[in-house]
């Protein structure tokens, strides 16, 4: 849709499987203990996990006992989530997170790993609407993204823009980052088996006070900021985590 930023070609196997995925499971079970901190989930919670990828954190969610529906919009992804062991205790579903249809059915909603941004300003507010509609009262939203501030420290290190390298044997990603505004460019190159395919994608920054106000006018209260520790969030943290409630 026009209201994309980031095209499906990012998500595809020739890119996300082969440079992303394996990086991603080695920390899975790290990430999913984070998200029960900070959720507290103890176990019987049911839980939204949406855009669920191919189902690395639902599935461990599922076996400390939580009650987790998985959302995402790419079929590949849903496919493979449920090949996945213990997917069996995961109800996997094809869907648009704008257009969500569940209304006071979750107590956590789980949006992880950079999935918010993806769209203009406001459908990504709309998107936070449909996380608070969700939610029963009280229930939590957890909400992980890059922080903006150490990007738009590297990008004027770097002198306008930023890069980084994935190798994969003789496989190479190259992103480079520069700023437009309120978001980020990236320009990507993808070497695999000595053919070259670029791509490029915007992404919707909020730095620690943007997503607080973008959660106050979607309904949500007291929310706090972490870090990828669970520490209290700082302009030096690598990631951005915020925990509100409904």
């Amino acid at each position: 849709m026009a209201d994309e930023l980031v095209p499906h070609e990012v998500f595809e196997e020739e890119v996300y499987d082969h440079f992303y995925r394996p990086v991603l499971e080695e920390a899975s079970d790290a990430q999913a203990e984070l998200i029960a901190e900070l959720a507290e989930l103890g176990g019987g919670e049911d839980v939204l996990d949406v855009p669920c990828g191919d189902g690395r954190i639902a599935v461990r969610l599922a076996a400390k006992g939580c009650r987790v529906v998985g959302v995402d919009s790419s079929e590949r992804f849903i496919a493979n989530a449920r090949a996945r062991p213990g997917a069996e205790r995961v109800r996997f579903e094809t869907g648009d997170m704008r257009k969500l249809s569940y209304e006071a059915e979750f107590d956590c909603v789980l949006n992880w790993f950079t999935s918010f941004g993806y769209f203009d300003r406001e459908t990504n507010s709309a998107v936070l609407h449909e996380f608070h509609t969700a939610l029963r009262a009280g229930g939590r939203l957890v909400l992980e993204v890059r922080n903006p501030v150490l990007l738009h420290r590297k990008v004027e290190l770097g002198g306008g823009y930023t890069a980084h390298v994935e190798e994969r044997g003789d496989d190479l990603l190259v992103d480079r980052v520069t700023l437009d505004g309120s978001r980020s460019h990236t320009e990507r190159w993808v070497v695999r088996d000595g053919g070259l395919h670029k791509l490029e994608f915007w992404l919707e920054l909020y730095d620690g006070d943007g997503l607080l106000s973008a959660l106050d006018r979607a309904g949500f209260a007291d929310t706090s900021l972490f870090d990828e520790s669970a520490e209290r969030f700082t302009s030096e943290s690598r990631r951005l985590i915020a925990v509100a409630r409904a």
